[in-house]
């Protein structure tokens, strides 16, 4: 058996085979979970400016406010390939105003923005 990082061979025995798979592969999901997570903590931000907000969604992803107009959306897209991915279900409620056009926020919380690839 060869590890996919590393490359380490290691001989297994086919009576232990699929216990030692098993384990292998829940370990290495819970180490690319782990690293997926701190992927997205280390580059999300939550902004309340434009310019913040540029420059977050350029590198990674911002926490901001968004009044749910169609017509901002497709603004934000234009000048930054960023759009709404998620609302987030356990957000913390919060008012505030838009970050592209000021007006209040239609969620009650704030948005992931992010670039899709």
């Amino acid at each position: 058996m060869a590890t996919r990082l590393g490359g380490e061979k290691t001989p297994v025995s086919l009576a232990a085979a699929p216990a030692r798979l098993e384990y292998e592969l829940t370990a290495y999901q819970d180490l690319l979970l782990r690293r997926a997570t701190e992927f997205r903590d280390q580059r999300t931000v939550t902004v309340d400016s434009w310019d913040d907000f540029a420059a977050a969604v350029a590198t990674g992803w911002a926490r901001a406010f968004h009044c749910g107009g169609t017509e901002c959306e497709d603004d934000i897209k234009a000048a930054t390939a960023a759009t709404p991915r998620v609302i987030p279900a356990d957000g913390e409620p919060e008012e505030g105003t838009c970050i592209r056009c000021g007006r209040p926020s239609a969620y009650g919380k704030r948005l992931v923005f992010g670039r899709a690839y």
